[in-house]
């Protein structure tokens, strides 16, 4: 990950052109830097995030430890609800293939991610960011 962050800080505004990147491993304190980094990458279509191998928690968990770094790229440059929808249907999550820090809620560590878990992930990322949304028009709207 730390690599990515200084390839990332030497590729400049090329970053844009970027369509796809895969993250093999990574912590919430350097993803939250790269994650701003990857804000000007506007032709990504494709983002795939491993979950931190140095938190243990179950999938749920992993993705409310990640949300705080995600919402970095998620809601850059003020998107509103729609942008940071689109931005996340770009995102997957994966788990090494030793890792076994992401478990089910049996406490069984989760050696692949589904399809079907991904989609449980990205359920739990648009509940955290309605909840954003509907806390910053009430913010809004008691101004």
């Amino acid at each position: 990950m730390g690599d990515m962050t200084v390839f990332m800080e030497r590729i400049g505004k090329a970053k844009e052109f970027l369509t796809k990147i895969t993250i093999d491993r990574s912590g919430t304190l350097i993803a939250a830097k790269f994650n701003r980094q990857l804000i000007g990458a506007q032709r990504l279509q494709r983002f795939s995030i491993c979950l931190s191998v140095n938190f243990k928690g179950t999938l749920q968990a992993h993705i409310d430890n990640h949300y705080e770094a995600l919402g970095i790229y998620l809601l850059a440059h003020g998107a509103d609800e729609a942008e940071s929808l689109t931005r996340l249907k770009k995102i997957t999550f994966t788990v090494g293939a030793s890792q076994s820090g992401v478990t089910n809620v049996s406490g069984k560590p989760i050696r692949l991610i589904t399809p079907e878990m991904n989609e449980s992930c990205r359920r739990q990322i648009r509940g955290l960011l309605r909840k954003h949304f509907v806390k910053k028009e009430t913010l809004g709207a008691s101004r």
